[in-house]
């Protein structure tokens, strides 16, 4: 969930962006108790077409006004994190915007003509878990 605590409307990511390849926005991975970090990889096909920055935002943004949330879910399938055994973890996870040295100075002037700011910088979390052995 991603909540806008400002006073003016903001663009927040979606879990990708809209890019090819595309890269992610969202991501999570495990800590094991000895610090251990459990990072899965990505990867993509795709072919690249022209969008306008517009049409990109349009798939990779969500405009929040103040006060407005955004809920999703983020899957973490275990069998893609090698080695994961029943025991107590960390689930970490970050959220990163936008970063303007990304854009062209075209693209950044078309995204001032926007409805809001967008997100920039990063925001992490974690949460304990315990896994448990799978029934057979």
């Amino acid at each position: 969930m991603v909540k806008n605590i400002s006073y003016a409307p903001l663009f927040v990511p979606r879990e990708w962006e809209a890019t090819c390849p595309a890269s992610p926005h969202l991501w999570a991975w495990f800590e094991d108790s000895s610090g251990k970090h459990f990072v899965p990889g990505y990867g993509g096909d795709c072919s690249p077409s022209t969008q306008t920055i517009h049409e990109r935002m349009t798939k990779e943004a969500v405009l929040l006004k103040p006060g407005e949330r955004f809920d999703g879910t983020f899957l973490l399938d275990t069998k893609l994190f090698g080695g994961l055994k029943p025991g107590v973890y960390r689930v970490e996870a970050a959220l990163t915007g936008w970063t303007e040295e990304k854009f062209t100075d075209a693209e950044r002037s078309e995204l001032a003509k926007m409805a809001g700011r967008f997100m920039a910088g990063e925001v992490s979390d974690s949460i304990r878990i315990t896994l448990t052995p799978s029934a057979k």
